[in-house]
């Protein structure tokens, strides 16, 4: 079939893609920062050994992958906003525990994190896919663009600020996507709602 290049442009102008593009710039960003910069937090803040700090990340990928894994079995059936809200409140609990130390408390933190991370991908390529089935994969591409822009951008400007401030500040920016991605999320399911799919129209 021909590429419907009209179509296509349309994605640029639809207000539930630039969200979900929002959501996963953030979301990908925070994800480059726990791989990125919190084995070095934990040697500096909470002053553990390199290796102990490195178990802690791997316990995030850990709390990932089994959040996944109960959302499959499971949650399947459970609504986008609730599984969400439960993210957040896993992500804002896992950080406070991470900063705030011992090292058993942080690494349960990092297992906590990696839980909070586990749905934001799905669901919004799940969104994706179910708002425009005939150009999935074009819609696919946007918001995985955008989503590597943030993992670079963030990543760079975490740089920066630990360079200047210190790694002690990782924690705030942490703290900051969070809550920017609550909102982000909030407006996507809310358009959601109120917007039917493009295969729709």
């Amino acid at each position: 079939r021909s590429f419907p290049i009209k179509k296509s442009l349309a994605l640029v102008s639809d207000r539930v893609i630039l969200l979900i593009a929002l959501f996963l710039f953030l979301q990908s960003g925070l994800e480059g920062l726990i791989n990125n910069w919190t084995v070095v937090f934990l040697k500096e803040k909470i002053q553990v050994e390199n290796s102990s700090a490195l178990y802690a990340l791997s316990l995030y990928v850990t709390g990932m992958a089994l959040m996944r894994l109960v959302m499959g079995l499971a949650w399947k059936n459970a609504r986008g906003g609730q599984l969400l809200g439960l993210s957040f409140f896993l992500l804002f609990l896992g950080i406070t525990l991470m900063k705030t130390g011992p090292y058993t408390g942080s690494a349960f933190g990092m297992v906590l994190i990696g839980a909070g991370s586990a749905a934001g991908f799905p669901l919004m390529f799940g969104f994706v896919g179910t708002r425009y089935a005939e150009l999935s994969a074009t819609a696919f591409s946007f918001v995985l663009s955008i989503s590597l822009l943030g993992n670079m951008s963030v990543n760079i400007a975490m740089g920066r600020i630990a360079q200047r401030y210190g790694i002690s500040h990782l924690s705030i920016f942490l703290y900051g996507l969070v809550a920017f991605m609550s909102v982000s999320a909030f407006l996507i399911l809310r358009n959601i709602n109120h917007s039917p799919s493009k295969s729709e129209q």
